[in-house]
């Protein structure tokens, strides 16, 4: 399909957009809202809940729109997305030893061209276990883990589990497997993660392509399990990608916005966000929005419950994606660049190579 492998003009305009907007004063880390998002940011806590209370009047507008397009809906690219990005918690026997091997991995790991991040925190709220996420351009990018960092998870690592986006291969579930735990290899996602090394073309020249990984600020990243309601998954699949069809133009820096179902779960999916700007998180959900109306009245509805929700920034950045949004108060916060060792390994660097 046309949209993601011809993002085109409507793709540049955002960029150029996004990149030179003068509407509004920077703050550090390029956190900053338009006199507009001030005025309606507080009136999140109380539009959001009204107009889902709604939603069952508004939904047969939506089913009898998409009855009438053309086509699935369904974007092109998202379940051909080159990257693979990996997401890990497990549980570790010496915490410091665990620090030093992860910290030599993920340096030599992230000194290669095709990885963009590959860093750990230790989870803030279990003892002994730690977050992992690495973003490979492609599976042959993959970096396994050596033995050395392998010999420092726990045997059994009951509770242990990874999540695995975009596109693998049969090497890297041999290799992921062989770490323990239990696996999530996604079979076909929702969405679509951008692919730094095959974006450009005709259309969208390099260098606005660029734009979107090298921003100069540092990345937010969210992750999350969701609990669907009974009988709803389909609906929340078929208008999650209608939104994010919307999304992939409107806000060129959110390189990954994806979902998979979790295959040994009920109702459940694995849930991923990379926005490369602060700009981009504010782009994939505006107000109001075409992008806000299809999420609110046919999604949001749908969700049950987050039983797993973390988010990784800048302390500033989560700071306003609450301004934004005080619902996003609920995931557990992991900062980058907060003058703390809490990081293990380098920062994520999205830019390389642009």
């Amino acid at each position: 399909s046309t949209m993601l492998k011809r993002p085109c003009r409507a793709f540049q305009r955002k960029v150029t957009t996004t990149m030179a907007s003068k509407t509004s004063a920077k703050t550090s880390g390029g956190v900053s809202f338009t006199t507009w998002e001030k005025i309606v940011n507080p009136l999140a806590p109380y539009a959001v809940p009204a107009l889902v209370a709604i939603s069952p009047v508004a939904r047969p507008f939506f089913k009898v729109k998409d009855r009438l397009s053309s086509g699935t809906g369904k974007l092109g690219g998202a379940n051909e997305a080159k990257p693979v990005v990996v997401f890990s918690s497990r549980s570790v026997k010496d915490l410091a030893q665990y620090k030093k091997e992860y910290g030599q991995y993920a340096e030599s790991a992230q000194a290669n061209a095709g990885v963009r991040m590959c860093f750990s925190f230790a989870d803030r709220d279990k003892e002994g276990v730690v977050l992992q996420l690495g973003w490979f351009d492609s599976a042959k990018d993959y970096v396994a883990q050596p033995e050395s960092l392998r010999a420092c998870y726990s045997s059994g690592g009951d509770g242990d589990y990874t999540a695995v986006f975009g596109e693998y291969d049969s090497n890297v579930v041999a290799k992921i497997q062989a770490l323990g735990g239990l696996c999530s290899f996604n079979d076909g996602m929702g969405g679509y993660i951008r692919d730094p090394k095959g974006a450009a073309d005709a259309d969208a020249p390099a260098a606005d392509m660029a734009a979107a990984f090298k921003t100069g600020q540092l990345p937010m990243i969210w992750l999350s399990k969701r609990k669907i309601k009974t009988g709803l998954l389909e609906q929340a699949k078929i208008s999650f990608q209608k939104g994010v069809n919307r999304m992939f133009n409107n806000a060129p820096t959110a390189i990954a916005i994806c979902e998979f179902e979790v295959p040994h779960e009920r109702d459940t999916l694995w849930s991923l966000r990379v926005f490369n700007s602060f700009e981009g998180f504010k782009r994939h959900f505006p107000v109001p929005s075409a992008i806000l109306f299809r999420m609110v009245f046919n999604v949001v509805p749908t969700w049950e419950a987050f039983p797993i929700g973390f988010s990784f920034s800048a302390p500033e950045s989560i700071q306003g994606a609450i301004a934004a949004n005080p619902g996003n108060k609920a995931y557990t916060q992991f900062h980058f660049g907060d003058g703390t060792d809490a990081l293990i390994g380098p920062l994520p660097d999205f830019g390389k190579g642009f």
